[in-house]
């Protein structure tokens, strides 16, 4: 898979990119973030969802409170079970070597990821993902910040512009 334009290095994965055991995990892609100033793992990115989640006791965790969030009067329905938004709020995020704000719904729902990141915020930062291979590809002054799975707050730099 690649994406290449006068500004950014051509982004792709390859047979080197797969994690130690190769293909055969069937791992959803979850990476550690900074939310608010705090480390919050187990990240769930999801390119097929339109929003981004928030379960409230990971609001109370990151240091929100019923004040800072703003009622919503949204529901939303899932498979064959509808459930209502507490409310939302945008906090900034400090995904590997990007800083964003990103707007997320919380609801009162238990899990199993802290936060679900999805396209609202994958698509305006030009991130190229896969579960395949557990990784994360973000253009970054002109290069590629790649983020593991699984894994810290971690990215490393690779490449430059094309010629």
């Amino acid at each position: 898979m690649g994406v290449e334009s006068s500004s950014h290095p051509l982004l792709y994965f390859s047979n080197e990119d797969l994690p130690p055991k190769g293909a055969t995990h069937t791992r959803p892609l979850q990476i550690t973030i900074k939310c608010m100033g705090t480390k919050v793992p187990m990240v769930l990115i999801d390119n097929g969802s339109t929003l981004n989640v928030c379960p409230f006791r990971t609001a109370l965790t990151i240091g929100l409170d019923m004040e800072t969030i703003i009622p919503s009067p949204l529901t939303i329905r899932a498979y064959d079970t509808s459930r209502k938004v507490m409310g939302t709020f945008k906090a900034p995020c400090k995904i590997g070597l990007v800083e964003t704000i990103v707007e997320f719904h919380v609801m009162d729902i238990t899990p199993n990821y802290n936060l679900l990141f999805v396209r609202a915020w994958l698509h305006p930062n030009e991130v190229i993902l896969s579960s395949l291979y557990q990784k994360m590809k973000i253009p970054w002054k002109g290069r590629i910040a790649i983020m593991l799975g699984d894994g810290e707050i971690l990215a490393s730099i690779c490449g430059g512009k094309r010629k």
